[in-house]
This record gives C-alpha cells, structure tokens and sequence, in this order.
C-alpha cells in the first residue's frame, strides 16, 4: 500500500455499499482503522459506538453556543427545528453539503440541518478534494404542529414577524453574530434556521454566524421552523478594506512563462510565473490585500509550449475585465494536455452573474474538452439537481429559479484555435466519449468569433460517441457565435440543449462535419418525459445566416427531434 493511501485511509472517512456487512482491510499485515454503523461506513478507528443512525457526537463551538449534535450518517427524521450534524466527520474543505429544497430544510457551511417544515430533502454530500465518494442524507421532517391560533386547548402559537439586527456592511474576513425578535413573544416554537443567498460572498451558521468571504452583496434569511413559512432577511454588503496609501493597478498585468516560477510575484515579464494556478493564487493574494486596489487584469502569456495545465478558475473581478491573451498577437502560446491526463484546459466555475473574463489568440490541444463556461458557484447546483433527479420522470436540466440566479456572463473568446480534441486525441483506452470542445452551461451573453474548432472526435463507438465543438445548455442564452471555423467535427458544430434560448449564429464556415446539421437542437421533450418543462425560442432558420459559407462535406441545416 502506497504511503499516500495509506495516508488517506487514516484520515479519511469512506462509504461502502450498503449490501457489504462487513469487510476488514489488512495491508501488510497491518489492519487498518475499521468502523462499522448502520450506514455500513469505515474509517478510522476509534471508541464511540454506533447507536440507530448516530455515529457519535461531535461539539461545535462559535461566540454565542455550544451545541452537541448528533452526527446522522443515513436516512433519517427529525422534527422542525431540530438540527443534526451531517458532516461525516470531516472539517469545512474536505466536506460541502447542500440542501435539495431549503423550504423544508437548510444546511450550513459545517453541514449542519435545520428542519424548516414537514416535507422530505436530500442532502447532497459531496468532497471537493475528489478522495472518497460520500453518500447522500435524505432527512424527513416531520411532527409540525397545524397552526392553530383559535384559542383551543391544543392550540400553537405561531410565529409572524422574525427581524433581524445586523451590521449591514462587513470588511472581508470579517465576522458577525445576527440578532433576531420574534413576534408575538409567547410563540411556542422560537427555533430559527439559517440560509444565505450565495455562500461564496458569506456564509451563516446554525447560530447566525455570519462570515465575509469575498466582495459583493449578499441576502441573510431566517426562517421560522415552526411551519408558519415566517422569514426575515437582511441585506449585507461585503466590501475589501483599503489604507488610504493604498496602489491603484488599472490594469495590473501579470506574465506567464514556459520557464517562469510560480514563486515570483509574476508583475514583470522577468519575475513570469508558469501556471495559471499561480496566476489564479497571486490574484486573490492581491485583491483581499488592503494596500492594493485590483482593476482590470491582463494575463500576458509568452509564447512557447505549456504542458498538462488544467485550471479550475472561481476568481472574478466584479465590475471589472480579465483578459488572458498572448503576448503578440499571431503568436500563439500553446497549451498541451499531458497524454490525456489533463481533462479539461480551463473550467469557470463562477455563478454570480457577471464575469467578464476573456481569451485572446490562445492554442489549446490534446485535452478531453478544451473549455467550460459553467453557471453555479462550484457546480453544486447542477450536481445537486443531477443526483436529486436522478431515475425520476424528469430531467434535471429543466430550468429552475435557482439556476437562473447562478449564471456568469459577458465572456469573450476570440483568435482561439482549438486542436484535437476529445478521447481520441487524449486517451488510450477511453472509458467515457467526450461531448464537447467548448461547452456552455448557464452562461450567457458570451461572444465566440474568430476562433477555429479543429479536429474533434472521440473513438468510442456508439451514440455518445459524436463530439460537438460548441455545446449550449441548461439556459445558455443571448450568446453570439460568428466568423469561426469549424472543420473535422464528428458531431454537429453547434449543439443546443434545454433552453438555450436567442443564440445568434452567422458568418461561420464549416467543413467536414455535421452528424445530424451544423447546428441542431437536442431538447427536452424528445429525449424524456419531461412534461412539466416548456421551452421557448426553438433555433429557427434565421439562425443559419445566408454568410454561413465554405459547407463542403458537411450535412447542411437544423435538426430538432
């Protein structure tokens, strides 16, 4: 057993099918730390003992209460305002929970739920450091009193007014504890849970511990659990500190080089760093920094050959551009996936709206999929639907008001070339058909122009097999494709899917591709029952611009099934 494993073993907590009773790993003659509950769950070792559904208790501590909770690995009730540890065990960073409807209960940053009302959730368990895979929770809430204010015996009072009394301005990093009044004060029920409207801008306990996390504004909900549906909300604006002396960059560049250090400062083409990873790490550093104030964003990247790079990119300068862009123009600095061991080149992972972030005169090879724009704050809203969804009757792209308030927007890709992409350029023996070079996922209000898809296609056989170079999805709207080349695409250039609603396409040449049409619609209502979604704006024939030329070898028109 390699010392890495044997590392994650110790400190990790893993989930076993629920049909294996029981199972002792020995490595070396050395067993390994073995914990047996209902839930079937093993990790390491220790004294408490498995009771029902609770593991053991674990003690959390802020500035207003201790609470000791019970720690809940599998399925289980409680009652409205009750709250119970999720968390596997695992600290903030190794564990991110979520709820599948906060009406009925919410979940903190410390995977902590709330039962709001009667109702059943899920709560979506995931580790963002990809080491183990941790099973979902559903939780049913239940035992709600009816309201009942007539004066009867059994009668509840319930709660009608929750105000909360806060600081509506707090400093990045910086912490509050929110008061609330309940009315009427004889309310039988006074339990309150938590909810924040985008936990990437702060987060709130169980307790009503607010915690800045990046600039921008962001609602506070208290929610009544005594299943009145009472909610009170706060309004709070998280703001970067600046000292009066502090050095305006507008705009502040920062250098890439094949040969560079990402241990330099990377502000001069001598001090360039190698890795987008760094760029990405020296922007934050800069931007939460009081002695400076961050602008617009140039990342000039030198020219020559960068290999096996892969980026997850969440920094975005609200109300201002990033702009990643060769050094020269016509010189393109090239990006190589690593034999296949590079997924995907640039992954955007931002969903609070305006993003602003574009590419200039970049080479991008050899990846599974070259690049995607993706609405949501880490994925967890599309990962969420797709697990909650899951062998349902309906599809878990259908729109939601939720997805809609996670878009990004006004990115920019222009001069890019594109080149072999997909399993048959990246892997071997592929398990799994790439789908698209550039995909679009709730983003929205893009601009593709000047850019060549070159080359696109997977080896495994089938229907999935087909890659598409520009794939738009779930609410990917308003965005404008013109004066790209498309040529040697197995799929269809251009693929809609599921309310990818007022896209312009014009002035595009395609050659050598087209499985079904060079742009096609893949929609709900034909590929499930998905009765309860109505989409609109279906792509119609002002779509294929008379400009579209050069259509050689290629299938010609739209296609919707």
């Amino acid at each position: 057993m390699s010392d890495r494993f044997a590392k994650l073993l110790q400190n990790k907590t893993f989930v076993i099918p629920a049909a294996i009773v029981a199972v002792l790993i020995i490595f070396s003659g050395t067993v390994v730390g073995l914990k047996l509950t209902n839930g079937f769950g093993f990790g390491p070792a220790d004294k408490s003992k498995a009771n029902g559904n609770v593991a053991t208790k674990r003690v959390k501590k802020d500035d207003a209460a201790v609470l000791e909770l019970e720690m809940v690995n599998e399925d289980t009730t409680i009652n409205p305002g009750d709250k119970i540890d999720v968390s596997n065990g695992l600290e903030e960073g190794d564990i991110t929970c979520e709820s599948s409807d906060p009406e009925i209960a919410i979940v903190d940053e410390d995977c902590v739920v709330t039962g709001i009302k009667n109702g059943t959730v899920r709560i979506i368990r995931n580790d963002p450091n990809g080491d183990q895979d941790i099973d979902d929770v559903d939780v049913v809430v239940d035992d709600v009193p009816e309201p009942d204010n007539g004066g009867g015996s059994a009668s509840k009072v319930i709660i009608d007014d929750i105000s909360i009394d806060g600081d509506g301005t707090m400093e990045l990093g910086a912490t509050q504890k929110l008061a609330v009044a309940i009315s009427p004060e004889d309310a039988t029920n006074k339990s309150i849970g938590w909810q924040s409207s985008n936990t990437a801008i702060a987060t709130v306990n169980s307790n009503g511990l607010v915690t800045a996390k990046s600039v921008g504004s962001v609602t506070i909900t208290a929610k009544a659990t005594d299943g009145s549906g009472t909610n009170g909300e706060i309004e709070i604006s998280v703001v970067k500190t600046t000292s009066a002396s502090a050095t305006t960059y507008d705009p502040l560049n920062l250098y890439m080089d094949p040969n560079g250090v990402d241990t330099r400062d990377g502000l001069s083409e001598q001090s360039a760093v190698k890795t987008l990873a760094a760029v990405q790490s020296k922007l934050v550093a800069l931007s939460t920094n009081p002695a400076y104030i961050i602008k617009n964003i140039n990342v000039i990247i030198k020219e020559g050959t960068y290999t096996g790079q892969s980026i997850e990119w969440y920094f975005v300068n609200k109300g201002y551009s990033i702009t990643f862009r060769a050094r020269e123009d016509g010189k393109l600095p090239k990006f190589i996936g690593d034999a296949g061991n590079a997924y995907t080149w640039f992954i955007l992972k931002y969903g609070g709206g305006d993003s602003n972030i574009s590419f200039r005169y970049i080479w991008v090879e050899n990846y599974f999929v070259a690049m995607s724009l993706n609405g949501g704050a880490n994925y967890t809203p599309t990962e969420a639907e797709v697990k909650i969804d899951s062998g349902k009757n309906t599809s878990y792209y259908q729109y939601s008001p939720k997805k809609d308030q996670i878009y990004n927007s006004g990115n920019k890709l222009y001069g890019m070339y594109f080149y072999n992409i997909g399993d048959k350029y990246t892997k071997p023996n592929p398990t799994k058909a790439s789908w698209a070079v550039l995909n679009i996922s709730n983003s929205r209000n893009n601009r593709i122009e000047n850019s060549h898809f070159v080359n696109a296609g997977n080896v495994i056989a089938g229907a999935s097999s087909p890659l598409h170079a520009i794939y738009l999805a779930h609410i990917a709207t308003n965005n404008e494709i013109l004066n790209n080349e498309f040529k040697n695409i197995t799929g269809d250039p251009i693929r809609y899917r599921n309310g990818a609603n007022n896209n312009s396409v014009h002035d595009n040449r395609f050659t050598n591709t087209g499985g079904a049409g060079y742009i096609t619609e893949w929609r709900c209502a034909a590929i499930k029952n998905c009765s309860t979604v109505v989409w609109s704006s279906y792509i119609t024939t002002e779509a294929l611009s008379i400009n579209n030329a050069d259509v050689a070898n290629s299938k010609l028109g739209l296609y919707a099934p």
